[in-house]
């Protein structure tokens, strides 16, 4: 074991930068039960956030690979013992620094050089607090994980957790926060903390304010490891506690950024990435990311202090991020030079907001001898490949000031069903008792306990639903037009209305084949009145089309498929049912031969067909008035709902699922489907020579 000393003071190192209280260190050493070696361990404990001993390799190696990879724990490891785990540890996302202390410092140096996480091979006990307390002094985020999604246009469907996650940060940035919700963080966090931890939030409750979220941000402290660690691993219950904060820091952001020059910068961050980390980047040129955190980069270039002079290793890169940032392209997602405000303030800090987007160049990845240099561009949401998707969605959510109903649809879309409710229950609670919201907000209710598979809680909220509309018969207008209403009224036929005794052919009639005036075997069709110029669309199964025919012309036009039978994106093979998505104005095809639903654009010579769903036996199609699709699966003999607007790929089952079968919660072969204003559907059970309702979140059909 190394000569020990106990002082810990350090002249050189000031007194915020000395404190090592948001470390967790792990030592180990065969003899760390001496005398000596108890008296360091108490003075290291002393300043650290947890220390963990071992004395064997084993019991080392399992706690490591059992802990998070957000928690990056340091190592302090003895020469003997170092030899054996090091190479076996030195890649793990758990680890972010390692220092052998040792007595033969010179015996042990050559086998760490290849090592780049041992930052240090030590003899004197001093030394080794020093050289930790240097590391934390200057932190270059090296080992932190870059978390980002991407969007890529070009493929089937929009990256949904891209989307899922703007939207989130929208509604978090447009809530109204008060003091309570603050507190909601702090009281989650003392019941975690104990002891010199617990008084580290006392003391941030006491000294935080709104107006120094940033300087409470970069402060080596509970908040900061707190929330980049949600965010790293995308721990949305821990997220949702730290929305108020999240939003003091991008009012400070949008401060700053008013205050500072309005010119272009390019700035700098270096980054270890593993090989896997670095070739999902590569597949990304060109792309868009999303950057799932707040991102620090620095405005100088500084290689030679962002890494060591140690040699690298096999398994992780070295990256220097070079990226341009024209503050006009900073519209919702601010991003200021932090540096006269930071708690680092030697660092040339500039910070972006949480989901700021950049674009990765062409071809931006070179290497520097032994240093990536990855190229991109900050980008607005308003590049031409984000604006549709998300100012429709953003629509949804309206403008201005936004609630915690809006809050809890978007964790419901996200799957974050405790959260969701939590956010029901918050915007219910403040609602007067005979507000006309309450229905609509218990049959929300009642829909996420079904999806979370709590059907007990799911018929509690149904029948408050029920009550609240035969209590309240005023709240409940009926009509036609408001798909946020609950009592809808379908209209009947006018007393003046009559059926034509005889048909007459609008497409096809003039025999099988495949001229524009001829059908074989159409078996899906749907109209679109959206003007005077009436059409009707065929799914025109064994020509592997679908055809678009004009009032008063049989004489068709070929708007999907066309190019012969086969699976590339712009063939069909044997489509069985189409129909309009208004919405994108494109649309949508039961491809069943190939087994998947496509989306076709209705404009004109610019088709771009899309893959939305794979992998299903789909034999029909509807859409409810919210824009969600309806597919029937003859396979699985089942009926998903697909938020296809949000990327959704797997669906919510509606109906069936059970294996086929005659009894009411199963279905045996099911094709045509409809969906009424209510979003209850209606099956046409084929094998079961049935047609069966689904009422909206049941778990079995009635026979109509």
């Amino acid at each position: 074991m190394a000569t020990a000393t106990t002082t810990t003071n350090n002249p050189d190192v000031k007194d915020g930068e000395s404190d090592l209280t948001s470390w967790c260190v792990i030592w180990l050493d065969a003899d760390s039960s001496t005398e000596r070696n108890r008296t360091q361990e108490v003075n290291l404990r002393s300043m650290v956030k947890h220390l963990e001993l071992f004395q064997d390799v084993e019991s080392c190696y399992r706690y490591i690979k059992e802990r998070s990879k957000a928690d990056k724990l340091r190592l302090i490891v003895s020469g003997s013992l170092g030899q054996k785990i090091v190479p076996s540890i030195h890649t793990s996302e758990e680890i972010a620094s390692i220092y052998v202390y040792c007595l033969d410092k010179q015996s042990h140096i050559q086998w760490t050089k290849p090592f780049f996480k041992v930052k240090a091979v030590i003899d004197n006990f001093d030394q080794l607090l020093s050289e930790m307390k240097t590391d934390h002094k200057n932190p270059t985020k090296l080992q932190d994980s870059l978390t980002f999604d991407s969007f890529d246009k070009t493929t089937a469907h929009v990256n949904a957790q891209f989307v899922f996650f703007q939207l989130l940060i929208d509604c978090f940035l447009r809530l109204k926060y008060s003091q309570s919700d603050r507190k909601e963080l702090l009281d989650y966090c003392k019941d975690q903390y104990k002891g010199d931890e617990r008084k580290e939030i006392d003391d941030f409750e006491r000294q935080y304010s709104p107006e120094h979220a940033i300087e409470s941000y970069t402060q080596p402290s509970f908040f900061f490891r707190d929330i980049n660690k949600a965010l790293r691993t995308k721990n949305f219950n821990k997220i949702f506690l730290f929305r108020p904060y999240i939003a003091d820091i991008h009012h400070q952001l949008n401060q700053l950024k008013e205050n500072q020059s309005k010119n272009p910068l390019k700035v700098y961050r270096g980054q270890l990435l593993s090989k896997s980390e670095l070739n999902h980047l590569q597949r990304c040129a060109g792309k868009l990311i999303s950057v799932n955190s707040f991102f620090s980069t620095s405005l100088n270039k500084t290689t030679g202090q962002i890494f060591n002079n140690n040699s690298g290793t096999q398994d992780l890169e070295r990256i220097i991020f070079e990226i341009d940032a024209d503050p006009k392209m900073a519209t919702t997602k601010p991003f200021a030079n932090i540096t006269n405000i930071s708690f680092f303030s030697n660092e040339s800090e500039v910070l972006f907001m949480l989901g700021s987007i950049f674009r990765l160049q062409d071809n931006p990845f070179n290497q520097d001898g032994r240093v990536w240099n990855i190229k991109m561009t900050l980008c607005s949401e308003h590049e031409h490949d984000l604006k549709d998707d998300l100012e429709q969605l953003k629509s949804q959510s309206g403008i201005g000031e936004t609630d915690y109903r809006i809050l809890g649809k978007r964790l419901f879309s996200l799957r974050q069903y405790d959260l969701a409710r939590q956010c029901y229950i918050r915007f219910l609670n403040e609602l007067p008792e005979r507000d006309a919201q309450r229905v609509k907000l218990y049959e929300e209710l009642a829909q996420l306990e079904t999806q979370a598979d709590r059907f007990t809680n799911s018929i509690e909220w149904e029948r408050k639903a029920l009550a609240f509309k035969a209590q309240n018969p005023s709240t409940c207008i009926p009509t036609t037009t408001n798909a946020e209403t609950t009592c809808i009224v379908i209209p009947n036929m006018p007393d003046d209305g009559f059926w034509e005794e005889e048909g007459y052919s609008v497409a096809g009639g003039h025999g099988k084949g495949e001229n524009k005036n001829q059908l074989e075997y159409p078996s899906g069709i749907c109209i679109d009145d959206d003007d005077d110029d009436l059409k009707i669309i065929i799914a025109d199964q064994f020509n592997n089309r679908i055809i678009q025919c004009k009032r008063g012309n049989t004489d068709g036009e070929v708007v999907a498929g066309g190019n012969g039978e086969g699976d590339r994106v712009d063939q069909l093979n044997g489509p069985r049912d189409v129909l309009i998505d208004k919405k994108s104005n494109s649309l949508l095809i039961c491809d069943q031969g190939n087994r998947r639903v496509v989306q076709w654009s209705r404009e004109i010579d610019k088709p771009n067909p899309k893959i939305l769903i794979g992998n299903i036996d789909c034999r029909g199609l509807a859409m409810d008035n919210q824009g969600n699709l309806y597919v029937s699966d003859t396979e699985n003999h089942e009926v998903r709902c697909y938020g296809i607007h949000f990327g959704d790929k797997k669906g919510i089952l509606v109906a069936g699922g059970n294996g086929n079968g005659r009894a009411m919660n199963q279905l045996n072969y099911p094709t045509c489907i409809f969906v009424d204003r209510q979003q209850n559907v209606y099956v046409s059970d084929s094998k079961n020579h049935r047609v069966v309702k689904w009422k909206k979140s049941a778990t079995e059909g009635l026979v109509v």
